[in-house]
């Protein structure tokens, strides 16, 4: 034994540490089996140091009981599942157990990361298999094995967990399969699926096999399930919305178009109605829907111009935003876009298309923020451009013209004409009029796109301008003021008319076109017109009544006013242009249209006495002013329709005051409702003008004085109908009704007759005379009314014309004091025994030069030369009126400010949550989940109409109702249920805010120490806590949308209190130093051969050669 030591020693020593020879290593390994069996195990140790044989080197240390030393060199030999066996078993001897765990787990993870290295996934999971389930999972995660992860979650039954981490990194197939059957994450990710696999059918749609063509199927299989079984809106629309392309079904495409339009999704409508039209269906019930979705198409486009602008946001934009990048499959990061193509993105076609088919940018996944906004507001314009040629397209299909021969009674000479020759009835009506508010959105909508947009966007929008900017405006306004009779059907309904009228009002895009309209009218007129011509301003006035609540008439006025003042003061001559319209009086002006607008107003206001003064004091002025210019004058269409409303007041004040029985023409008590609903803001109210009309002392005598005024104005305006212009456009038919109107009811005041009859008797010598083609219905009845004796005479040739022109009779109009405070206008069929034997003067003993003087209208009444005197002192009123106003607002100005500085610091406080209010707004109510409308469908409007029609009620009956549609945000608010809702949302914001928003700002701080951190553990630990702050964040915005307010804070409180239980441990992991976790760390060998320094021989001479070197140096 001794010589076999002897031998190994003296071999050993002889040997020469060389890099990679095998020979060396080979006798290290035959030299330490020799030092083992001697009892060397230091000695063998070594040697099979030297061999690199470090496996050996940990067993045989491991033996020996050197556990520190065997963890270094399983360490070393990349062992690092042996190495936390080593350490286990250290563990139990230790006195930090825990300490000593956690060595465990890190080496644990070390060992697994080798594997995974190596390709050796499988050694990796049993490697992990010792550890907890969310160890693992972190793990698993950090390198990017979703496979083993999700699988490991699915056995741990968070079914949905998994399919989020298969979702996020592509695999659509697998996390649908994970997710729990029937869910939301299950139709989300069926959903991705399908897209993907569109896109791959897109791409190769001229060659697809027939397993691709079975692929699809099942996808629409599962789809149709999803539609079925899945009861989340935005899930079923989307649903609905990929089936109806994959099977081309406009029915399932119109279903996903209005479960978007209930969510409030803008692009998903979009989409949906353009893919629904492209299926070759739509027609002009289509036109509301597109109208809808091109609003809500230029609000997007709007809010990223604002957003890459540089302004800010509202909530809604925002949410508008986010719904777009949603439904394209963009992920927006810091400075780029990212796009998930996995999930079938469909901003991808958009990139391929808009590169002539490159293919090279459709494998992109990321795009930056200026390119991915000018693909997306391309690919916006696109659509608007489709929408709004297909919008001109079904009104042009619905679209119909009444030909001017159906007006005159003449017979059409025009070969092919398509215009409407047949009576005209309540449904023709009906669609010109939608027609017109049609084009008049469509125009407001192009407008605010002129506005809104950048100069490189302008041109495809000023493309799709009209040739004639507001011929709609001009179409709307002539159907609702025609030269040519009034449309009975148009507001026989007050409710069907209160309804169209209301979508003017409330539309958002209908004031600012009609706006520039009123100005456009006065800009395009000369200074003297804008000054004198009475059909402009009454084109204006007409205008702005349309709207509710505007006052722009008002203020071009005044600006005219002041411009006219300020050219007086200026040039100081009395020849100015337009001074006739002006009324100067010490240094003031006023213009003379302002007497009319003071009339309306006072109409308005149900001062009927008042506004019938002011009218008298504007037609005085108009007649006393004539001789010296006649554009003060009303062409004859405007005046007659002006007298025909004066003429309607007066004779119902009679039938209120007199209890007159009145004969009129259907129609006229029609145009009565029409001027109310223009003038009145509010349509829902009941009452009239009449019904509120309290009588006071000596209104007979005024009533009979402005009669007789309006009857002498008609009779000296009469003769200008004497042309060929007022025969073809109808005006001096619609004059002639008019006279026989008054000639029917001349019994009420007497001689009233006299100047008609004579005008009559005229017309009829130049009908005869001058007009080759007078429509025979005029000539008839102006001979009859000629040889007339009687007024039922008049009654029987005024029913026979209104027959011929309009399908329309003659009725006797009364008033009726209910019992019950309804008191109302009651018409019934005429009852002529109530002529009597009544009987007109004989024309041949009249003098034909015979007119009346006009007569003050009463004591009452004021001198016409007191009117600017009157509206200086009213103006000087009104100004000290706004001056208090603005007094009142500046205090309350202060007041507020000093509120809001006193909850400065609360407000900076509340900066620091993470809770996303819910909004409530027009738009929508986040509290609740509605989705507020506009204006009804045109759908629900017909059908609204059809109920309303039957009941042509022109009394108050047919009033608006009195309930509140709970569409709307005033009427949402007040129900009981909405109210409930709120005390809901208002603790569970207190609740968040008060357990919630603590933890999350802890757990920040926490995060910021861990990334001091450099010990794995602690890192693993630090992902962990990211997940549990992200589940919390997502629970959130989850319970926000699904506005399950009551059941979110039981939910959150579990969340929050496993995030508060978990930073405890992790601040008592921090506040470790952990000695014996690092004394457990492998230690770096400096130098991997180990020297036999115990079996080298000792040579004496040197160690005396040394202590003479050594005595030498001290010297």
């Amino acid at each position: 034994m001794k010589e076999k030591l002897a031998l190994a020693h003296n071999t050993v020593l002889q040997l020469r540490p060389e890099k990679g020879n095998q020979k060396n290593a080979q006798q290290y390994l035959s030299l330490a089996k020799t030092y083992l069996e001697c009892g060397m195990p230091q000695l063998g140790l070594k040697c099979l140091q030297n061999a690199k044989e470090f496996m050996l080197c940990a067993e045989l240390c491991e033996r020996m009981g050197k556990f520190q030393e065997a963890v270094n060199w399983y360490s070393k030999a990349q062992c690092f599942d042996k190495v936390a066996h080593v350490v286990e078993s250290m563990g139990f001897q230790s006195r930090n157990p825990s300490a000593s765990a956690l060595s465990v787990e890190n080496w644990r993870l070390r060992a697994a990361a080798a594997h995974l290295h190596a390709d050796r996934e499988s050694d990796a999971l049993n490697s992990l298999s010792s550890l907890p389930p969310e160890t693992q999972i972190r793990f698993l995660k950090s390198y990017k094995r979703f496979g083993p992860a999700g699988n490991l979650l699915i056995k741990m039954g968070r079914r949905n967990e998994a399919a989020a981490l298969f979702r996020d990194n592509g695999q659509l197939a697998q996390a649908a399969e994970a997710a729990e059957p029937k869910s939301q994450m299950a139709a989300e990710c069926l959903l991705g699926d399908v897209r993907v696999h569109m896109h791959l059918a897109l791409a190769h749609s001229e060659d697809v096999d027939q397993p691709f063509r079975l692929l699809l199927m099942r996808v629409e299989s599962g789809l149709v399930d999803i539609c079925k079984e899945v009861h989340v809106p935005l899930i079923q629309a989307e649903a609905h919305f990929l089936l109806g392309q994959l099977q081309s079904d406009a029915e399932e495409l119109k279903l996903a178009y209005h479960l978007f339009d209930k969510l409030g999704h803008i692009m998903g409508k979009v989409e949906a109605l353009a893919a629904f039209l492209d299926c070759g269906q739509g027609g002009p019930d289509c036109v509301a829907w597109l109208l809808d979705a091109l609003e809500g198409l230029l609000n997007v486009i709007v809010a990223f111009c604002s957003k890459f602008g540089g302004s800010q946001l509202t909530d809604a934009q925002t949410q508008d935003i986010n719904h777009c990048h949603v439904f394209y499959g963009i992920h927006e990061e810091p400075n780029e876009y990212r796009i998930l193509k996995y999930e079938g993105s469909r901003f991808q076609k958009l990139w391929f298309d808009l590169n002539d088919g490159s293919t090279n940018h459709f494998a992109a996944s990321k795009v930056s923020l200026q390119k991915a906004r000018e693909i997306l507001q391309a690919h916006m314009l696109k659509l608007l451009k489709y929408l709004v040629y297909k919008v001109r397209d079904f009104s042009q299909q619905n679209s119909i013209e009444i030909c001017p021969s159906l007006i005159l009674g003449l017979a059409c000479q025009q070969e092919g004409c398509k215009k409407l020759h047949r009576q005209i009835s309540k449904h023709d009506i009906n669609e010109l009029v939608i027609t017109k508010i049609n084009d008049i959105h469509l125009l407001g909508i192009l407008l605010k796109a002129e506005a809104e947009l950048k100069s490189d966007d302008l041109v495809a929008v000023t493309n799709l301008m009209p040739k004639q900017k507001f011929e709609a405006c001009e179409g709307l306004l002539s159907l609702l003021f025609p030269k040519h009779f009034h449309l009975r059907h148009l507001s026989e309904n007050r409710k069907g008319f209160s309804s169209l009228l209301g979508r003017i009002r409330n539309g958002s895009y209908f004031a600012p076109v009609i706006t520039k309209y009123m100005k456009d009218c006065v800009e395009q007129c000369s200074a003297r017109e804008r000054r004198e011509s009475s059909d402009m301003w009454i084109k204006v006035f007409c205008a702005s009544k349309l709207l509710s609540k505007t006052k722009e008439h008002l203020e071009l006025l005044h600006q005219e006013e002041e411009h006219f003042i300020a050219m007086k003061n200026k040039t100081k001559s009395d020849i100015l242009p337009g001074k006739k319209g002006m009324i100067m009086n010490t240094g003031h002006c006023i213009c003379f249209f302002r007497l009319f607008v003071d009339s309306m107003s006072y109409f308005q206001n149900r001062e009927l006495a008042d506004s019938m003064h002011y009218f008298y004091r504007f037609l005085k002025l108009i007649k006393d002013r004539q001789s010296f210019n006649h554009s003060l004058l009303p062409s004859m269409g405007n005046l007659v329709m002006l007298l025909e409303f004066q003429f309607l007041l007066t004779f119902a004040l009679f039938m209120r005051v007199k209890h007159q029985v009145i004969c009129l023409p259907r129609s006229y008590l029609t145009i009565l409702n029409l001027w109310e609903l223009l003038v009145n803001v509010n349509l829902t109210n009941r009452k009239n003008a009449i019904n509120t009309y309290a009588a006071k002392k000596g209104v007979e005598s005024r009533l009979t004085n402005h009669l007789k005024f309006l009857v002498d104005s008609l009779s000296s305006c009469l003769p200008r109908t004497f042309s060929k212009e007022c025969l073809m456009s109808g005006e001096m038919e619609r004059a002639v009704v008019l006279c026989l109107v008054v000639l029917v009811n001349s019994g009420i005041v007497s001689k009233i007759d006299i100047p008609i009859r004579l005008y009559l008797s005229e017309l009829k010598v130049k009908l005869e005379s001058l007009f080759a083609d007078v429509p025979s219905r005029l000539m008839a009845c102006v001979g009859a009314v000629n040889s007339a004796k009687r007024p039922i005479d008049v009654v029987n040739i005024l029913e026979g014309l209104l027959k011929q022109r309009d399908d329309e009779f003659v009725q006797d109009f009364s008033w009726e004091n209910s019992h019950y405070g309804q008191n109302s206008i009651i018409f019934q069929r005429v009852y002529h025994k109530r002529f009597g034997e009544r009987a007109f003067s004989p024309l041949e003993n009249l003098n034909e030069e015979t007119s009346f003087q006009e007569q003050k209208m009463a004591d009452e009444h004021e001198y016409f030369e007191n009117t600017v005197e009157e509206v200086i002192v009213q103006r000087q009123r009104n100004q000290k009126r706004k001056e208090a106003t603005q007094i009142r607002w500046r205090k309350a100005f202060r007041k507020v400010m000093l509120c809001l500085r006193m909850l400065s610091p609360l407000r900076v406080a509340a900066r620091n949550t993470s809770f996303i209010p819910a909004v409530v707004n027009n738009k929508r109510c986040e509290i609740c989940g509605v989705v507020f409308r506009k204006y009804v469908t045109a759908e629900e409007e017909e059908q609204q109409q059809q109920q309303t029609e039957d009941e042509p009620d022109v009394s108050e009956e047919s009033d608006m109702p009195e309930h509140e549609d709970a569409t709307t945000t005033k009427g949402h608010c007040n129900l009981e249920n909405h109210m409930q809702r709120v005390i809901e949302y208002s603790d569970y914001r207190a609740f968040f805010q008060h357990s919630v928003d603590p933890v999350l700002w802890q757990a920040k701080e926490v995060k910021k120490n861990l990334k001091l951190a450099t010990l794995d553990p602690l890192q693993q630990e630090r992902k962990k806590l990211s997940e549990l702050e992200k589940d919390i964040t997502d629970t959130a915005e989850f319970i926000r949308q699904t506005m399950n307010w009551q059941a979110g804070k039981d939910l959150l409180l579990s969340k929050a209190k496993e995030l508060e239980n978990f930073l405890q441990h992790v601040n008592g992991m921090l506040s470790k130093e952990m000695p014996s976790t690092v004394a457990l760390e492998p230690e770096e060998i400096e130098d991997d051969h180990a020297t036999f320094e115990e079996i080298q021989p000792q040579t004496y001479r040197n160690k005396k050669c040394r202590k003479y070197r050594q005595r030498g140096k001290r010297r």
